[in-house]
């Protein structure tokens, strides 16, 4: 499979030529700096098996540790951030729209299995090997990442596997819990995708903390309670991260004049924008584009497995 670094979300995409709804993610944290993968959220639920290392995860709020050989699941549009806990964590996860199993099971008149996907999950999950229904959600996550995509009745094979990992998640859920959320805290977690989303969106332009509070309607204090909570960084911070991350991309991908790049990504000060570069990326903007542009040179050699990582 191919493989593609998204900018939105700084992973690698194994990305899919087939219509099969879900998506394939690596995380190598030694590539990102202090080993902090930033706040995100996605519209699919998300499971997540440590390949390597171990990482601290924060969903809405909430800190999960995970190591090596266990996982996680993290519901759709759930905020969270990871940071790597050992140098050389590697993660591999996926992300599945929830509706494929809907319409599956409906179709088949299960609907007893329907209500734990869309009421009563968690905003997350540690799925550990000391259980044998852990073990099946691994081993399912284990054998989609095996799976190739010159595999014979691909998308059969890949829905076999999905269908063995819902079932096992399924059997380990509380399926019947008082979520307990307050009003104010499910609240809070709406605003915060919404300013998300509002940054990502419009991070070229110059932003203030009143224009990504007034995205959500909220005052900047609460914009501030916000992100502190939900992501543990200034919207400062968070919106310096994702200008530097598109500034990165451009200086790796494109010939572009730094100073354009600067000016592009939402910069208006190139001193500030190479001080605020080497501080994210250890390098200054131009020195990143040479080591990127020998790196390019190295990845176009022939080589015996495109897989990074196999495990």
């Amino acid at each position: 499979m191919q493989r593609i670094v998204d900018t939105e979300i700084m992973e690698e995409h194994i990305e899919s030529t087939y219509m099969v709804p879900f998506a394939e993610f690596v995380d190598y944290f030694d590539t990102f700096r202090d080993g902090i993968f930033p706040s995100h959220w996605h519209r699919g639920m998300e499971i997540h098996i440590i390949l390597k290392g171990s990482a601290k995860f924060l969903v809405n709020g909430t800190t999960y540790m995970v190591r090596e050989g266990s996982g996680l699941y993290i519901a759709p549009q759930s905020i969270h951030s990871m940071k790597k806990v050992d140098d050389g964590t590697i993660i591999y996860n996926i992300v599945v729209d929830p509706q494929i199993f809907i319409f599956f099971l409906r179709n088949m008149q299960c609907t007893k299995y329907i209500m734990p996907l869309i009421k009563d999950l968690p905003d997350a999950l540690l799925i550990e090997r000391s259980s044998k229904k852990g073990i099946g959600v691994l081993s399912a996550l284990d054998a989609i990442r095996a799976i190739g995509r010159e595999e014979e009745a691909y998308e059969l094979l890949i829905m076999e596997k999905l269908i063995c990992l819902w079932r096992n998640l399924y059997l380990i859920v509380p399926h019947h819990q008082d979520n307990g959320q307050s009003r104010s805290k499910m609240l809070r977690e709406k605003r915060m995708r919404v300013m998300v989303e509002f940054i990502r969106k419009h991070f070229y332009e110059q932003l203030s903390i009143q224009q990504i509070a007034e995205a959500a309607n909220i005052s900047k204090s609460e914009c501030y309670r916000c992100f502190s909570l939900l992501s543990e960084m200034a919207p400062s911070e968070y919106l310096n991260k994702i200008r530097l991350l598109h500034a990165a991309q451009l200086l790796s991908d494109t010939n572009q004049n730094i100073i354009a790049i600067c000016y592009q990504v939402g910069f208006n000060d190139t001193s500030y924008f190479a001080k605020m570069f080497k501080r994210e990326y250890g390098l200054s903007p131009r020195s990143y584009r040479k080591k990127e542009t020998i790196a390019h040179h190295q990845s176009t050699e022939p080589v015996m497995d495109e897989r990074k990582y196999e495990g």
